[in-house]
């Protein structure tokens, strides 16, 4: 979908059937954010649009008009939410006369509350305001003759920042820390993981997001008490260890994964906003429904880490101090009894579910699909998820799930690559593989229904290979190691299952930097 975003003046483009002449584009920066807003003008009636799309979510495509300021929504309305509100700067244009290089403008968007389809947006170019109204575009909508190029595989990355696992010991800017905790938060089609730090001296946080496909935005902080930071001009400044900040952006974020030593909770919402020092530095805070927590930091590159091993976490809890302890004792053993109540109780009901597939429907990295029914005789039903990740780290998000009751995990093992990888457990197998149009899918079936004789893989990138390979683990025909791998996993498999047994939760700092 990236090449949308490298249209050009004079192109022809096709969206939901009418056909546009781009007359101008204009692209517009926010911090690290990018976006392009391109000039349309309909060749069969000479209306005027405007499409957007932005280059770290290629799928975010709008299409705006002009609207009437008298209708165009405010705030507080019951009809429509704030999406995001910001500045941004002007950093290239093409046939575009109304604007130049470095042009600053304020812009506010809202959605319907009623169908998230429909968007508004308002844009401030100093005393001059424009009202827009648009619809969200698919993907499948729009053609272009540029946009004919064949899926292919994914470039390798040397490090996926925004995957790295709970116990995972970084050197940062010469200093040693370990990942103890993460947690994953969404905002519209954006999303960043803060990776909580345990080093010697006290709690950082590490925030990652992936920007484009070659390109992350990472911060390191840490945090700081609420009551340190004066905010003046409507909250426009703000001024921390006498240091002054300006305004960057706010909006409304939500969390959709967590792990390790971190006390958040699914789906929990919070506000943000974002503030710049002319030096470098980062200010931001997070307003929950129970606090308001705030973090500095700074931007850092790549370069600045350094990966080493992976450190197995033998336990989430502080050491308790000396004073206290029979009380702490205490309960821990009535604790225990509970959860072993507890489990007596509710031990039928749970063995019945299927982490898996209950995994994939609440994780925020996967999309259900579709269901697919297969051709033997038991009409077995599968359910297949998408995913934007590499299947490596599909394969370990999906083994995080249930990571107690992994009984294998084979991936192919031949020249063209491990992209295929099935995960078996007692009650399950998901079947991970590359999709055509070069994103990641997984098939997941209850254990003992998969199926078999007649399977034909769903939109593979390599069907008649995923066939073979499928049939032969499936059914654990033969398991040469020139074919197969069945050892790729297994020390993370191992840390996900001490990651689970000795989970603690203990929330605290954080920062939003990255989005």
């Amino acid at each position: 979908m990236e090449r949308i975003y490298q249209l050009k003046r004079n192109d022809s483009l096709e969206i939901n059937g009418r056909s546009f002449l781009i007359q101008g584009v204009m692209e517009l920066k926010q911090g690290a954010y990018q976006w392009k807003e391109f000039l349309l003008t309909d060749t069969s009636n000479g209306e005027e649009f405007w499409f957007n799309i932005e280059l770290s979510s290629p799928d975010e495509l709008i299409l705006y008009k002009v609207g009437d300021s008298a209708l165009y929504p405010k705030p507080h309305d019951e009809g429509s939410s704030i999406l995001e509100e910001g500045d941004a700067t002007v950093v290239s244009k093409s046939g575009i006369s109304d604007v130049t290089m470095g042009n600053e403008v304020h812009f506010i968007d809202y959605e319907s509350v009623h169908d998230n389809q429909h968007v508004f947006s308002s844009e401030t170019w100093g005393r001059y305001s424009e009202f827009y109204v648009g619809e969200r575009v698919l993907f499948e909508n729009i053609k272009s003759q540029s946009l004919s190029v064949l899926p292919s595989l994914p470039p390798e990355k040397k490090h996926e920042w925004d995957k790295l696992p709970v116990g995972q010991q970084l050197k940062i800017k010469g200093k040693s820390y370990t990942v103890v905790g993460l947690v994953k938060h969404r905002h519209k089609n954006a999303a960043w993981t803060e990776y909580k730090l345990d080093s010697s001296r006290k709690e950082y946080w590490l925030s990652v997001e992936k920007i484009s496909k070659e390109k992350y935005e990472i911060g390191l902080s840490h945090s700081v008490p609420i009551n340190s930071i004066r905010f003046s001009d409507s909250d426009k400044k703000a001024e921390c260890n006498n240091i002054i900040f300006n305004f960057v952006e706010k909006g409304q974020a939500r969390v959709a994964d967590c792990k390790g030593d971190v006390d958040f909770d699914y789906n929990e919402s919070f506000s943000y906003k974002e503030y710049r020092s002319t030096s470098g530095e980062q200010l931001s805070i997070e307003i929950w429904e129970d606090e308001t927590e705030a973090s500095l930091g700074e931007e850092i590159s790549e370069a600045d880490i350094e990966v080493l091993g992976i450190r197995h976490i033998s336990n989430w809890s502080r050491n308790s101090s000396s004073t206290g302890g029979g009380k702490n004792i205490k309960v821990y053993v009535w604790t225990a009894i509970a959860a072993i109540i507890a489990f007596i109780i509710f031990w039928p009901s749970c063995s019945s579910k299927r982490p898996i597939r209950d995994g994939l429907k609440s994780n925020a990295m996967f999309a259900y699909e579709t269901s697919v029914t297969s051709n033997n005789k038991s009409n077995t039903k599968s359910d297949i998820y998408r995913s934007d990740y590499t299947p490596d780290a599909v394969c370990k998000a999906i083994i995080d799930m249930d990571s107690e009751n992994v009984k294998s995990v084979v991936t192919s093992n031949d020249s063209i690559g491990e992209d295929q990888i099935m995960i078996q457990t007692d009650k399950e197998t998901a079947l991970i593989y590359l999709g055509e149009g070069g994103n990641t899918l997984v098939q997941v079936s209850k254990k003992g229904e998969e199926p078999q004789d007649e399977y034909r893989p769903y939109r593979a990138y390599r069907g008649h290979r995923l066939y073979w390979f499928f049939r032969s683990v499936s059914r654990n025909k033969y398991l040469d190691p020139t074919t197969v791998n069945k050892t790729k996993y297994d020390n993370y498999i191992s840390s996900a299952r001490q990651a689970s047994v000795y989970s603690r939760s203990s929330r605290g700092g954080g920062t939003s930097f990255g989005k």
